[in-house]
């Protein structure tokens, strides 16, 4: 008998691009549907919208809780909009969707990624929709007050068939029900996430450094720290988990120092540098003599090739700093350092070698400042800044009047070029940092600053040129804390967060009242969206960080924290919540790697960019990023295309520095292409369709052709450069799908061939 013919026709589509983009598409065309109508009032599926109003100060939006009582499984979308009293119109966030909202009752919690501003006095709406449709709500409104923080409570709304049941079940008033609860914040305000009430040290914190993987350094004078679960025996070190839960895998009980721990610093190996004004180290079970400087290992135990038992400074180290290069400069109030060659004349300030030992070629016997140094920045291009109590500082070349502020060069001669003589501060200079564009931020206890061409009243915060000059733009005469600004971060935004011992901050803007803790715009001028007048902390912060998130650590002597609606007891240790952090890691060609770092991020000193070929396990230094219009960006490099990057942004701190860490993983392989050969090449025989085509890849890694016929299964093609499938087929019409895969695993190119069987 002959075989049948069949009339066949094919398409073929190539699509190119990778999988990972396809489910993006698809999954935006779901969501969509939500959207159709255009207010979420007349929106198919709607469960409710429900409104709500902000209170008198601008506020953001935390999270979104839904409570639901559902009859089947089902999508669940949560949307936050703007309108009209009684309308709903614009789209503020999307929250997301619950693709397989389970039966029965459940709470959701939905986090807002974006963190957007809500207006004051306003009215916003969340709607709660049922993507599948399967059954009708209310499309009714109830209205709550949001406040300017806290939470909008119980808007709950339920279906209007009252009179059907849960299957199998008796259930008559539970059905088809939903309660929305949000959480309101303000940046500046407590992150009650964080930490518990009446928990943290026992005394003060001075210091705060964040390792890659959120994890939180404190240095200070505390000998116990409490989470809630437990209290713990730390003895001025210790370490958080990223909720401010202890790390109990750090020390051990009883480990830590016999004196206070006055700056803390991350090296990129992990371990951590300590300074302050100790002279022991114990595990827990043996005592080591330790001199004012200590590195620890990454679970805090002490680091035995780093400074001997009996070498160190002969008085505190109250600043650290490590350079690119690994070395570590150490500023205090010690006038001799000693190693294994014997004792250095180094006053106030001294750069050890990677190992600890005193690195002979920065300065000379006799060097440094007449009083304590209290901040180093090192710059980008070696030199370094110095502030703190000192009048004059010495070199091989002589004396120079420096007034709390100066610069060295690279081997520690006084750059000369920076500053004049007998100028400076009035009083003492707590916090040294660097800008983006060079300028230098200056917080301590001082009232006025001069340069050799004017004196300039800037109370406790000011900002100098790169030249030492001070910046007349920033702030204006009698601006600044009304008391004494001890610690200073700088968001990548320019905004410039001042923590210390002050109940007011005066801008050109006007003056505020804020305790302890204040946000400043890049100009000088105070940002009143930040905090809330008459709060804050109850005492001092002496130190803060910002995390990658933007949310704001803060430490210091405090028993409570303040905000808008609430105070909690935070004892010493607090997060603040903040507005929205923007990082992205791209590349825009295989010779160039750009971090964005925006909005709350911690502004960076350096950024370092690191490949591994080997998924993660080790990385290459590939080089040092520049800076460019709103992040960093290395040039110029080969990026392989299989390989994982490493972004490393190196964070000083007043009295701490921190690493951030982004990581990027995407393969970078073009794809292959997949070719099938004519309609007239077609071969059929018993309900069975042979095809065959090329396949090729640009890289050379192509790894396989394979096929889904009307069975339904994935099959593998004979060949790959050259390859045959045999398809099955079925009465009507065929669908069948070819894909070509490189090494990766990557589909890449899909084609569809149709084929009517008569």
């Amino acid at each position: 008998m002959k075989p049948r013919r069949f009339g066949l026709f094919a398409c073929f589509l190539v699509a190119l691009l990778p999988s990972s983009l396809r489910a993006q598409a698809l999954l935006i065309n779901n969501l969509s549907r939500v959207q159709s109508a255009g207010t979420p009032l007349d929106a198919p599926g709607l469960v409710s919208a429900q409104a709500f109003t902000t209170g008198p100060v601008e506020s953001q939006l935390h999270s979104i809780r839904v409570s639901l009582v559902l009859y089947e499984a089902s999508q669940v979308s949560v949307k936050l909009w703007s309108g009209p009293d009684d309308i709903p119109i614009s789209l503020v966030e999307d929250l997301g969707t619950i693709f397989d909202a389970p039966l029965g009752s459940s709470i959701v919690l939905f986090t807002s990624t974006g963190r957007p501003q809500l207006a004051p006095n306003t009215r916003y709406w969340v709607s709660v929709a049922n993507l599948s449709g399967n059954f009708d709500w209310n499309r009714t409104s109830l209205t709550a007050n949001g406040g300017n923080e806290g939470s909008f409570e119980n808007l709950s709304r339920q279906s209007a068939n009252g009179g059907a049941t849960w299957p199998n079940e008796g259930m008559s008033d539970e059905h088809h029900k939903v309660a929305v609860y949000g959480t309101l914040f303000r940046p500046g305000n407590i992150d009650t996430s964080f930490g518990a009430d009446d928990k943290g040290t026992n005394t003060s914190v001075t210091s705060i450094a964040v390792q890659p993987d959120g994890k939180i350094l404190l240095g200070g004078i505390f000998t116990t720290i409490s989470d809630g679960n437990a209290t713990h025996n730390r003895s001025r070190i210790a370490r958080l988990n990223p909720d401010g839960s202890v790390d109990t895998t750090f020390g051990a009980e009883g480990s830590g120092l016999n004196g206070s721990v006055w700056s803390v610093a991350l090296q990129p190996d992990g371990k951590i540098l300590l300074g302050g004004s100790f002279s022991t180290f114990s595990d827990g079970n043996v005592t080591h003599g330790r001199l004012r400087i200590a590195r620890l290992n990454s679970d805090g135990t002490l680091d035995m090739s780093f400074n001997p038992d009996v070498e160190g400074t002969n008085s505190f180290i109250s600043a650290l700093a490590v350079q690119a290069d690994g070395k570590v400069l150490i500023g205090g109030d010690f006038t001799g350092v000693s190693d294994d060659t014997g004792s250095h004349s180094r006053l106030r300030i001294a750069r050890l070698n990677a190992d600890g030992t005193v690195d002979a070629t920065f300065g000379a016997d006799g060097s440094g400042a007449d009083s304590s140094i209290l901040s180093i920045a090192a710059q980008t291009d070696g030199k370094i800044l110095l502030g703190g109590e000192f009048t004059t500082v010495f070199d091989a070349n002589g004396n120079f009047n420096r007034s709390r502020i100066a610069r060295l060069n690279s081997d520690g001669t006084v750059d000369t070029a920076f500053g004049a003589d007998g100028r400076g501060a009035d009083n003492s200079i707590w916090c040294v940092t660097l800008q983006a564009d060079n300028k230098i931020l200056l917080g301590g206890r001082f009232s006025t600053i001069s340069d050799g061409t004017s004196v300039h009243t800037r109370r406790s915060i000011a900002r100098l040129n790169a030249d030492g000059s001070v910046d007349s733009s920033f702030g204006s005469a009698g601006t600044g804390a009304n008391l004494f600004g001890d610690a200073v971060a700088i968001q990548a935004d320019g905004k410039i967060l001042i923590g210390g011992v002050f109940s007011s901050v005066t801008g050109g803007n006007g003056s505020y009242n804020r305790l302890g803790i204040a946000r400043l715009n890049a100009d000088g001028s105070i940002d009143a969206s930040f905090g809330t007048d008459g709060k804050g902390v109850n005492l001092i912060v002496r130190c803060l960080a910002i995390q990658s998130d933007g949310k704001i650590l803060i430490g210091g002597d405090f028993s409570t924290v303040s905000g808008a609606t609430d105070t909690r007891n935070r004892a010493n240790i607090a997060r603040l919540e903040n507005g929205v952090a923007i990082s992205q890691v791209s590349l825009p060609d295989l010779t160039r790697v750009q971090w964005l770092r925006d909005g709350t991020t911690p502004e960076a000193m350096r950024v370092t960019v690191e490949v591994s070929t080997d998924n993660g396990f080790n990385y290459a230094f590939l080089g040092n990023a520049s800076r460019i219009a709103g992040g960093w960006e290395l040039s110029d490099v080969e990026v392989p295309r299989v390989r994982v990057l490493r972004l490393r942004a190196f964070i000083s701190g007043t009295t701490g520095s921190g690493i951030i860490e982004a990581l990027d993983s995407v393969s970078y392989s073009r794809p292959p292409s997949l070719t099938l050969r004519g309609k007239s090449k077609l071969i059929t025989s018993k309900g069975r369709l042979t095809l065959a085509g090329t396949a090729s890849d640009p890289d050379g890694d192509l790894a396989a052709v394979r096929y889904k016929d009307s069975g339904g299964k994935w099959l593998t093609a004979t060949g790959t450069a050259n390859w045959t499938a045999k398809a099955k087929l079925k009465p009507g019409r065929n669908k069948i799908l070819i894909a070509a895969y490189d090494s990766r695993n990557v589909a890449s190119a899909i084609a569809s061939v149709k084929v009517k069987r008569r």
